[in-house]
């Protein structure tokens, strides 16, 4: 898939900044960052589309545990995790 989880980002990544990390691994469609309805906060992650499935996969594997706005973000495949339902 095209489509990507970045987990345990600052509050302060906005989706311009998710979408510039992002692109360090390829050509990104859309990036979004994930917020609570009830009170409007920022749920510390969001989703990346890339163009093609290759940049999807690179950013898993060269941007994974890399460090954005001083944490180290998790990246992964959307719907990889059992826990966490594919948006």
């Amino acid at each position: 898939g095209r489509h990507v989880f970045f987990g345990g980002l600052s509050p302060d990544v906005d989706e311009d900044g998710l979408r510039a990390f992002a692109r360090q691994a390829g050509a990104v469609a859309h990036a979004m960052i994930f917020w609570d309805r009830e009170t409007g906060r920022h749920r510390g992650c969001g989703k990346v589309e890339f163009d093609s499935e290759a940049s999807a996969r690179r950013a898993i594997d060269e941007l994974d545990r890399e460090e954005l706005n001083g944490r180290r973000v998790t990246v992964e495949l959307m719907g990889q995790d059992s826990r966490r339902p594919p948006a």
